[in-house]
């Protein structure tokens, strides 16, 4: 069973440099595209950042983040992957040294779509030379104290024969498939820091009506090392106050930390009487106890993604962004109600939520960003109240281009006053300026629009990218419901000759919403001065009919948007009042040209004075022309430019206050 485009993996990677790349690659062998396994570092070694590169090299995305335990860094993957759009079905977590065995996700994979209730899937766990022993075939709890236990533990594999699917209560952390729909918004409680947040979890799921299975005809190897004194003792405690049984977690914490003390004393090692105390004390008290701090150039970064569909680009773009330069990051994201189908009030609220989780998850030094104001200037005394005195919030579009609430005289004049606010972000010079204008007490931090490595394909890939987009949208337009996995293939030509250039006219896009800011009167003279000699086509929500241009009124997703930005020879950004363009950063990104208005954030992006920014006496199909002949190499170099430049700017934010 393919587990393409249905399954997303995370690995969580802690130190163990000479695993995790097999770990990686044996995942991506089990049928998951490697740009869909996620690695999750918190790492403190030195090391760890020639491993990451290598990975990313490998092509699978990496996420670092503060050393939170196994729980903190489960969740970061989890919201990467189930805040997108569209989320997978399933997401394989997996531990760093986790070697499955052939066919062992299409098992599970199977063992899940049979039973429609399951929200969690694993293996059998084996261990040892070979996996020859029996690691777990499925968990339970023994006794009133509720200990978690192996079934088949250390048993010889060879002797026990096939096992059987069946219920378990619970599984081992180190390798389960857990269904989207089935976790919701619930996720690790990062309270446990090591072992037993896994149990936890599949308790409260269970509670809730789903089911846990082992999956018999899936294996997994993996190591363990145990459970260190401190947590075990600890974190029974709270796994049984958790489940509503406070007595038999007193009782638990009692015993096991009897047990082990008589252990160390019989073994010669008294330090340990130490760890074992502390553990009994702080789960008594409930205490959080003594997580180790992540070591790094930066405090983290905690990004709160209320616009989980529309931002998830802009997202992922700062998330690297922020790594590459050394801040461990960690995203928050909910889905924007056009795309989960719920109301704004439950959407508002759980934005509310999220800010406080990612209060409650950061470290005290940690900066928490929201990526858009959902309220307007409301937002930063909410954020600053809810996430603390390190919140922040991008203000993408102080003076709204399309219609939005907290953002009039009166939201500014009240906000204005407000005894403490969170830190504004803006990305150009004009919305810092109507920033200070709206909100004097505001400070706003002007930080380069976030973007990706910038691609350096050849301009062959460019064109042959043109000319299959261009035909796709030709069939969509002869047959809508036919044309979606429509791809045009060039017909050959003798080598060193642009296929595109005799089959087609080079195609000039608009991309986007419609906004009242868009200078439709400028596309009406490019209609006029180019109509001739280009395919001219607007692509995206809102638009009315624009004369001398082909109209394509639609929702674009992420990939199509890049599919058509590469199809491009050039792309248009028509607007007479704008603050940043996040269609150009992309350009920007994936090397194709683009032209706009100087005087506005695009002079950041290309440097003032480009000949493919209108102004000065240059005219729109002027720079159009200039960008259709020779455009292709100032985007390249520009890209660079400004991407090395935003690194540098964003390495930086932790520190801000």
């Amino acid at each position: 069973m393919s587990a393409r485009g249905t399954v997303r993996a995370v690995v969580v990677h802690h130190n163990r440099f000479g695993d995790i790349a097999a770990t990686a690659r044996g995942i991506a062998a089990q049928g998951i595209a490697p740009e869909h396994v996620l690695v999750v570092d918190n790492s403190t070694a030195p090391d760890a950042g020639d491993v990451l590169a290598g990975l990313r090299a490998g092509g699978h995305p990496v996420l670092t983040v503060p050393n939170r335990g196994y729980g903190a860094a489960a969740n970061a993957g989890l919201d990467r992957w189930l805040g997108g759009d569209p989320a997978p079905e399933f997401v394989l977590l997996a531990t760093h040294e986790t070697r499955l065995e052939p066919g062992a996700l299409a098992a599970m994979l199977g063992e899940a779509r049979s039973h429609p209730r399951c929200a969690v899937v694993g293996p059998l766990l084996a261990t040892g030379d070979g996996g020859a022993t029996v690691w777990s075939a499925g968990g339970y709890l023994r006794g009133p104290l509720g200990l978690p236990r192996h079934r088949e533990h250390l048993a010889e594999r060879s002797a026990l024969g096939p096992v059987p699917s069946r219920d378990a209560e619970w599984l081992d952390g180190c390798c389960l498939l857990v269904r989207g729909a089935a976790l919701g918004a619930e996720r690790f409680d990062e309270g446990f820091f090591l072992y037993m947040e896994e149990v936890d979890l599949q308790l409260r799921l269970r509670a809730a009506g789903w089911t846990v299975r082992l999956a018999g005809g899936a294996a997994a190897r993996q190591e363990s090392d145990g459970v260190p004194d401190y947590y075990g003792v600890r974190n029974i405690q709270r796994l049984n106050r958790r489940a509503g049984r406070p007595v038999a977690a007193v009782a638990a914490g009692m015993f096991l930390a009897a047990r082990q003390a008589a252990r160390a004393l019989l073994r010669g090692r008294g330090g340990d009487l130490g760890p074992i105390a502390a553990g009994l004390a702080d789960g008594l008290l409930g205490r959080a106890g003594p997580g180790p701090r992540a070591a790094g150039p930066a405090p983290g970064v905690v990004l709160v993604n209320p616009l989980g569909r529309a931002l998830a680009h802009y997202a992922e773009a700062l998330e690297e962004t922020l790594g590459s330069g050394g801040v461990r990051v960690r995203t928050l994201s909910v889905q924007e109600p056009s795309a989960s189908g719920t109301g704004r009030a439950v959407w508002l609220a759980s934005h509310l939520v999220l800010l406080w989780r990612a209060r409650r998850a950061a470290a005290p030094d940690a900066r928490i960003l929201t990526l858009w104001p959902v309220l307007g200037y409301w937002d930063l005394p909410l954020a600053r109240a809810l996430a603390g005195p390190r919140a922040a919030v991008v203000l993408h579009d102080p003076v709204p281009l399309v219609r939005a609430v907290g953002y009039g005289r009166i939201a500014a004049a009240l906000v204005s006053r407000a005894p403490r606010l969170a830190d504004v972000v803006v990305h150009s010079r004009e919305a810092a300026a109507e920033v200070e204008r709206a909100l004097p007490s505001a400070r706003p931090q002007l930080l380069p629009h976030p973007m990706l490595v910038p691609a350096a394909a050849s301009p062959a890939d460019t064109l042959d990218a043109a000319e299959a987009a261009g035909a796709a949208e030709a069939a969509r337009d002869r047959d809508p419901a036919a044309a979606a996995g429509s791809v045009a293939v060039p017909p050959a030509c003798p080598a060193g000759t642009s296929t595109t250039a005799r089959t087609r006219r080079p195609v000039v896009r608009v991309l986007g919403q419609f906004k009242a800011g868009r200078d439709t009167a400028a596309m009406g003279l490019l209609a006029e001065s180019l109509g001739a000699e280009a395919e001219l086509r607007v692509t995206g929500r809102g638009w009315p009919r624009v004369s001398g241009w082909r109209v394509d009124e639609r929702f674009v997703d992420e990939a199509e948007m890049d599919e058509l930005i590469r199809g491009a020879d050039t792309v248009v950004i028509p607007y007479e009042r704008f603050f940043q363009s996040g269609i150009a950063v992309r350009c920007l990104e994936l090397g194709t040209p683009f032209v706009g208005p100087g005087g506005s954030h695009l002079e950041d992006l290309l440097g003032a004075g480009s000949p493919l920014l209108v102004g000065d006496g240059r005219t729109w199909d002027d720079a159009v022309r200039h960008a259709l002949r020779a455009g292709r190499g100032e985007i390249l170099a520009a890209g660079r430019a400004y991407h090395l430049d935003a690194e540098a700017s964003w390495a930086g934010f932790g520190e801000l206050s």
